[in-house]
């Protein structure tokens, strides 16, 4: 522990460089977090500090942890706050360090700019958007996001092909002539799949004659011409001399020569050319046939990557073509891409005479960089912080250091760019450039888990002690060491679910075979499910948590998100346990958004009766109930035109089919004139909470994710309800949903999404797939600069070419090992392994752990396998007494609401609670209130007494849209801020901060009165006090609302 806390220490040291290598679990964030406090402590200003991670949420959680401990510092009492920094810095601070350290949160707040804690595509946004000319960049650039970026790609794709050049309709008609059609189109869709590989790899290759040498140079070496062969002499040889078998092959060798004499269908040369007698008897001769069958062998091999390098050249030609108008119709919009930011980042630091003028202006601005998850940078992201650590840590300034955290083993990005390997290759590079400055530099390493217990730790190290491709990369063993030494842990494995993968799945299969009854995606759904329940119900106290299990204690991973994924959700809700539902999701593919469609397909032609039939069905219909099978059916089958006549023909005969008529009629008079957000947006103000009550609340985010894409539609296009639903319809784009870990729900993610998180327990499903480039469409290559090939078939591929094949397999098996340590480092207390076996093969992360437990674990009455060396302890059931227990007083008070809100009352204490409730109403009214609000529709949902008076309603309304009031109900305001100063805790109705000057407003719904009361200004003086000490250059101004009349009265 010594050690691990020393190690810690020295790599938060913030007078020298360190490079770190973190396994999971040991502090990474910590480490980061200690080194940027003390950073600032040293007096360094936050802006002149930059931090470079790997996502949007590492970032803002870095962030928000810092600020956590920055504030925590300024409201500390002395002791505790002169304790924390001892415990930081590693010696008592003095006097200076304590204030500097009780006004950092407040410095902080106010740095421009704030922390520059960001990704590295954030940062060169920032430099670009500084540098724009210099970048040769509209100033007013736009970033797209993915969905944009690849409706642009998809119509530069469209343009291409319809509109060829003569050089690229050669291109096309060879590639139509060579490749099915369905291989071609598949092929095109890859490109906005693989968009940012291409991008990089056109601009490492610029020009197609350049690449078609530097593949000519790799991949072929032009065969020696055959030796001269006697035809004659040998097919007379083997006539006369030879066996039946030499005989045919003498009377084939007569008529002219093609391959398959020489070579097997494989394109292996046979190995049978001539018989055994006649390879005794005339060896010569035979020699001689054999050296000339693998000269056809050379041929055949080099004809074969000719032609696969003719392919790739001539989709490389169609590539570029696409790129090139892609990037010629972002910039005529003033649109950049999230690739553009670093090819355009790169060559801004790297243009001659452009440069050194950046550097300049940059050269004050950064005294630290900082890189976080260092292992999933690409290599052009690299050279971009190599530009930045050769320009500013340079000799004369060596109070700058260099911070670079990641570990190798959780790199698991390689379809982003990242590679492994270079974290290693640079280490030694940047260490040389910095140590010969006679800067300090600490090479660390963090194997301390602060996370897992050591049975899972252990099970851990086993398994990729006997598998280390992939995560091994140095001499060192992989080696975890538990700072949690005694509590208990648990790895179990279940049972193989074995699946039938033979029967060939039909959209209309015929009952001819006898299936199982429950598919293999269906019983792991139901495994998982069923030991959820289990472990829910069995009062295992948890050691990381001191608690029983909770569902926010349960991490389901995944290696993706596949069928049985529904199956699973719908077996946990079966059994009511909370789940927050998947990480990521297509948007069109949910129920919800899928209604929605069918909507407006209706809208847009009646006559569509599927359409109408699923609008029938949904939320939308009957206050979100639908109609039922029963009702649809007597429509559908007795109807004599379309099942909207049928609907309006039928619409007396109930209420609900009357409501759906009057509900359906309404938006169809609206389709023609309304846009698409405008029809969508009414739509489901009606029916949100419809939707919500059938499929539960977190189809909420999913709707407003849906109108947030109807939003910038409309933006971007010209928009009509019909080419919306189009749009839609040709998105691919999944969107990512952020599930709270503070919810209490079981969580479900991909492996990738859960990088960075834990949890005490973690189900991880193997689904039984083994890495394969069955549907990789190319073969990328990028040990030295990048090279791409289109692959060819099995029986086209050369050696050369399945040789590239199999390292890229290699690979792929090497990041999936990766990604195994990943899902298995997320544990904190168990590890359960779930997975199916698909062609009677398990998967290859099943396989690994069950060598591994069949050594070390014990067989469980499932016929699974479990390590558990210490048992956990269970909850003490506690039984209710026998006898009554009756309530204290207290409980059966009314709680003094006014006081829980920290509200001076306006009235004595024997006031009704009639007037109390109007009060919080009002409150609640000012505060969620715009000039825009129905008031009277307000009162109505919320206030069914009727306690607001229209006098009330019109002084409310008068507040929200009169001139006088617009500074603190404007959009610059705050709403019900709470505060706290000492022992001073209070809420603030209303707070506008300019930048000189802090305006606070409080209301009072009693009656005016004549002179102020005393408490008022205390109250008011206190918020104040509170407000001067988080703005000590700021004016503060008070203010009391009295909502009769209204009137505004200044509190001097």
């Amino acid at each position: 522990m010594v050690t691990a806390l020393t190690a810690q220490k020295q790599a938060a040291d913030p007078g020298a460089s360190c490079w770190v290598a973190a396994s999971a679990g040991t502090g990474k964030t910590k480490v980061l977090i200690d080194r940027l406090a003390r950073l600032l402590l040293l007096g360094f200003q936050a802006e002149s500090i930059l931090c470079i991670t790997f996502t949007k949420a590492a970032a803002t959680e870095m962030q928000q942890r810092l600020l956590q401990k920055l504030q925590s510092w300024a409201v500390f009492e002395p002791d505790a706050l002169k304790e924390d920094l001892s415990s930081l810095l590693g010696h008592p601070p003095d006097a200076s360090v304590i204030q500097r350290a009780q006004h950092l949160f407040f410095q902080t707040l106010d740095a421009p700019g704030g922390l520059k804690i960001q990704t590295i595509h954030s940062f060169c946004q920032g430099l670009l958007q500084r540098f724009p000319l210099e970048a040769g960049i509209d100033p007013c650039f736009q970033l797209i996001e993915e969905t944009t970026a690849n409706e642009l790609l998809g119509r530069a794709q469209q343009h291409v092909l319809e509109n060829p050049s003569p050089n690229l309709q050669s291109a096309l008609n060879y590639l139509t002539g060579e490749l099915s059609e369905n291989r071609f189109e598949e092929m095109l869709e890859s490109l906005q799949g693989q968009r940012a590989q291409f991008h990089e790899f056109l601009n490492q290759h610029p020009s197609l004659e350049a690449y078609q040498q530097v593949l000519e140079q790799s991949f072929l070496n032009e065969p020696a011409p055959p030796a001269p062969v006697d035809w004659d002499l040998l097919c007379a040889t083997m006539m006369d001399h030879g066996t039946d078998a030499d005989q045919k092959m003498a009377a084939r060798l007569h008529q002219p020569h093609d391959n398959t004499i020489f070579l097997t269908q494989e394109g292996q040369v046979r190995q049978k050319l001539a018989s055994k007698q006649f390879e005794r008897s005339f060896p010569d001769l035979f020699e001689t046939l054999c050296q000339f069958a693998k000269s056809v062998y050379q041929v055949d091999q080099y004809a074969k990557t000719q032609h696969t390098i003719e392919i790739t050249l001539a989709f490389c030609q169609v590539a570029q073509a696409i790129f090139e108008a892609y990037q010629a119709d972002k910039h005529r919009q003033g649109l950049l891409d999230f690739e553009d930011l670093i090819a355009l980042t790169l060559r801004l630091l790297q243009k001659p005479g452009i440069s050194d003028w950046v550097f300049y202006k940059l050269d004050g601005g950064f005294d630290h960089i900082l890189v976080d998850e260092a292992q999933d940078t690409s290599p052009t992201q690299w050279q971009i912080l190599q530009q930045l650590i050769l320009a500013l840590l340079t000799p004369d300034v060596l109070q700058r250091t260099l911070f670079v955290v990641g570990d190798i083993k959780q790199s698991i990005y390689s379809f982003q760019g990242a590679k492994p390997s270079i974290f290693n290759k640079l280490r030694p590079e940047f260490k040389a450039y910095l140590t010969s400055q006679e800067r300090r530099w600490h090479d660390i390493s963090l194997d301390v888990s602060f996370r897992t217990t050591p049975a899972v730790l252990a099970i851990i190290d086993e398994i990729f002690k006997k598998n280390p491709d992939g995560v091994q990369f140095l001499k060192e063993e992989i080696r975890h060491v538990s700072h949690r030494r005694d509590a208990p842990g648990l790895v179990e494995l279940w049972p193989l679910i074995q699946v039938d993968d033979d029967v060939e799945e039909t959209i209309w299969p015929l009952p001819l075979d006898q299936r199982p009854m429950i598919s293999g995606g269906a019983q792991l759904a139901d495994q998982i499910a069923t030991k959820i329940d289990t472990l829910l119900k069995s009062q295992i106290i948890l050691p990381s948590t001191q608690k029983p299990v909770q569902p926010e204690d349960i991490l389901i991973l995944s290696r993706r998100r596949g069928p049985w994924i529904p199956l699973l959700l719908q077996q946990l809700k079966k059994r009511h346990i909370p789940v927050a539902g998947v990480d990521r999701l297509r948007l069109k593919d949910h129920i919800a958004v899928l209604d929605l469609l069918a909507l407006g397909r209706f809208l847009c032609l009646p006559q569509d009766d599927y359409s109408l039939a699923c609008v029938l069905k949904s939320p939308l219909i009957n206050n979100g109930y639908g109609l039922s099978e029963d009702q649809l059916f007597i429509w559908c089958h007795t109807r004599d035109g379309s099942l909207w006549q049928s609907l309006l023909n039928h619409q007396g005969d109930d209420p609900a089919y009357q409501q759906a008529v009057s509900f359906l009629k309404k938006h169809l008079g609206r389709v023609d004139f309304d846009d698409p957000f405008v029809l969508f947006h009414d739509i489901l103000r009606e029916t949100e909470g419809a939707f919500t009550a059938r499929l539960g609340p977190e189809c909420q985010e999913i709707l407003s994710e849906f109108l947030q894409q109807a939003l910038d539609y409309q933006h971007s296009h010209a928009a009509s309800v019909q080419d919306f639903i189009d749009f839609m319809d040709a998105q691919e784009t999944d969107i990512k949903r952020s599930i709270s870990s503070e919810a209490n729900q079981v969580r479900l993610m991909t492996i990738h999404g859960a990088k960075g998180l834990q949890a005490p327990v973690v189900i991880l499903a193997d689904s039984g797939d083994h890495p394969t480039l069955q549907k990789d469409l190319f073969i990328w290559d990028e040990d030295e600069v990048p090279l791409f090939l289109v692959k060819p078939t099995q029986k086209q591929q050369s050696e050369i070419i399945a040789h590239l094949k199999s390292k890229s397999l290699d690979q792929a098996m090497q990041e999936q090992r990766r990604l195994l340590y990943v899902a298995m480092t997320r544990s904190q207390d168990q590890l359960y392994i779930a997975g199916m076996a698909k062609k009677a093969k398990a998967g290859e992360w099943y396989d690994l752990l069950n060598e591994v437990l069949e050594d070390v674990g014990q067989k469980t009455s499932e016929d699974g396998w479990i390590f558990q060396p210490t048992p956990f302890q269970k909850a003490m059931a506690l039984f209710p007494s026998q006898g009554k227990i009756e309530a204290p007083a207290w409980f059966r008070e009314q709680p003094d609401q006014a006081l829980w809100l920290n509200k001076t009352k306006e009235s004595p204490k024997e006031m009704a609670s009639d007037q109390q409730t109007r009060g919080i109403l009002m409150h609640r009214l000012l505060e969620v209130g715009t000039p825009t609000t129905d008031i009277t529709d307000w009162c109505q949902r919320h206030d069914p007494m009727g306690l607001i008076t229209p006098q009330d309603q019109e002084n409310l309304l008068k507040i929200l849209t009169h001139p006088d009031y617009h500074l603190f109900f404007g959009p610059q305001s705050v709403a019900e801020v709470d505060v706290k100063s000492g022992s001073f805790m209070g809420r603030i109705d209303r707070l506008v901060v300019t930048d000189t000057t802090v305006f606070i407003l409080d209301y009072k719904t009693g009656a005016i009165s004549s002179t102020m009361p005393p408490a008022y200004k205390q109250q008011l003086g206190d918020y104040a006090n509170a407000m001067q000490k988080l703005y000590p250059h700021h004016a503060v101004r008070t203010f009391l609302l009295w909502t009769d009349g209204p009137e505004l009265v200044e509190i001097l």
